[in-house]
């Protein structure tokens, strides 16, 4: 079993592996953020010939597509806490240098040595439901405020329905 670990960013991710013991399978590669990047990831890890369990921090958008290219491929992925890798890190090293590569190599270590590791297993399920709850959020929004602008055109035109009113009441009648 392998354990990799994915440093995203906005651009380009890092990737590392480590094999049980903890020794470097897989040098620090990088790769873009795009559908060649992912799947010279794939092939790279592919190559290795054997099973992978992959963990990347949960920084939201930047890993969207790599993450359903990974489940596409049948990988087992998990997501972590960006604040508990880097408490992680802390953790092992008091030196301060902090590159996308040995993020990457954070990441792998914490999978390979964290025996919860099960609660971070990465559900698309779970985002498709949040992007889903967030676009109701927003029609519900936009309804409140279709049906407000709505109201502020009827009183408006109320008003000045009732002045044309007050007008013609105030009209002299020759009689």
């Amino acid at each position: 079993m392998l354990y990799v670990g994915i440093d995203v960013a906005k651009n380009k991710h890092d990737v590392t592996a480590l094999n049980v013991p903890g020794k470097t399978v897989l040098k620090p590669l990088t790769f873009s953020n795009n559908k060649a990047g992912f799947e010279l990831l794939d092939l790279s890890l592919r190559q290795l010939n054997q099973d992978c369990l992959i963990a990347l921090e949960n920084t939201g958008h930047y890993a969207f597509n790599l993450l359903n290219f990974l489940h596409e491929q049948g990988y087992k992925v998990y997501t972590c806490n960006p604040l508990l890798i880097k408490e992680f890190a802390k953790s092992l090293s008091l030196r301060k240098t902090k590159t996308d590569k040995k993020d990457a190599h954070g990441i792998a270590l914490k999978l390979l040595s964290d025996p919860n590791r099960e609660q971070f297993q990465h559900d698309n399920r779970q985002v498709e439901l949040k992007i889903l709850a967030r676009h109701i959020h927003r029609l519900k929004k936009n309804s409140l405020i279709g049906k407000y602008n709505t109201l502020v055109v009827l009183i408006s035109s109320f008003l000045s329905w009732i002045k044309s009113l007050e007008s013609i009441q105030n009209i002299p009648t020759n009689s």
